[in-house]
């Protein structure tokens, strides 16, 4: 299949991406999230590209508008407060009883926590909504911004509270 420069198209992994042209070993290299993926022409399409990247973008805006509204009035302080719909990732609030276990395992039960939050709201139709993780260093929002960055449901995400938490607003399909 020929593809045009800028065409979006969906990688084998289901990521989507900018088709950028071909390499000089003839391979596609497609743009996601500013990175250059390097993939098999034949294993990259444009089928399913319609179910992936469109949702009803008026109602997704009026929604956000919505929101803001409501959080403009609040100080940024309590900015967190405004969603009813949270998690609180600090494992003394998730699951104090691992507290003391390692790292890795901690971390580890953090992100299934939050993936399986994520799945529920998007199940729920549950939007927006916040999630804590912590300012400390970053491990694990970054991985937290990773998996939203590259999740199809994930319309707009954005930091709040000084950086310890994350709102998200999902599409709905």
């Amino acid at each position: 299949m020929d593809f045009w420069i800028g065409d979006l198209v969906v990688l084998p992994s289901g990521r989507v991406g900018k088709y950028e042209g071909k390499n000089k070993d003839g391979k596609a290299r497609v743009n996601v999230d500013g990175k250059i993926v390097v993939a098999d022409h034949e294993k990259i399409s444009t089928q399913d590209i319609e179910k992936q990247v469109s949702f009803d973008v008026d109602a997704f805006l009026n929604d956000l508008m919505d929101h803001e509204s409501e959080v403009s009035k609040k100080s940024s302080y309590s900015r967190i407060k405004v969603n009813k719909y949270l998690i609180d990732l600090h494992i003394d609030k998730l699951n104090p009883s691992l507290k003391n276990d390692g790292t890795s395992k901690i971390s580890d039960y953090q992100i299934k926590a939050f993936r399986d939050f994520i799945d529920e709201a998007y199940t729920n139709r549950r939007s927006p909504v916040t999630v804590v993780h912590g300012r400390g260093e970053g491990i694990l929002r970054n991985e937290i911004h990773s998996i939203l960055d590259h999740d199809h449901r994930v319309g707009i995400k954005k930091l709040i509270n000084n950086g310890g938490a994350t709102e998200v607003w999902l599409r709905f399909m």
